[in-house]
């Protein structure tokens, strides 16, 4: 833990993956380099427009600090409009945490909740106000 924590300290930004693995990672690069919502160097990645027509059961899982956030939310209220039985976690703890080690009961019971083959759920998940299903 106290090379990771090291790794997090370091500066600058671009070389951190560099200085914990030894190797470069171009994804790492690109994220540093275009930083805007709205850089068309992310627009082959946008599947947004297909959301409204999703069946597949989805957890959606961020955290309050993290870049995509904004994101994760608009694609939150697209999937809400779809078909899909669609759940919403966002924790303050780190992709370190519980949740990232699989061992959070709260997620665990949201994919116990969407898991598939159960169909459409007659109620919301957990903290969801919005009724039956």
């Amino acid at each position: 833990m106290a090379e990771l924590r090291a790794g997090f300290d370091h500066l600058p930004l671009g070389d951190v993956i560099r200085h914990l693995t030894g190797v470069d990672l171009q994804l790492y690069q690109d994220q540093l380099a275009h930083t805007g919502l709205d850089d068309p160097f992310w627009s082959p990645l946008d599947y947004s427009a297909l959301l409204k027509d999703w069946t597949v059961p989805t957890l959606l899982v961020d955290g309050w600090h993290d870049y995509p956030l904004p994101r994760v939310l608009e694609d939150y209220a697209a999937l809400r409009t779809s078909a899909a039985p669609v759940g919403l976690r966002i924790g303050a703890g780190g992709h370190l945490g519980a949740a990232a080690r699989g061992d959070d009961r709260r997620s665990a019971g949201l994919v116990r909740h969407l898991s598939p083959g159960r169909g459409r759920p007659a109620s919301p998940p957990p903290g969801d106000n919005r009724g039956p299903g």
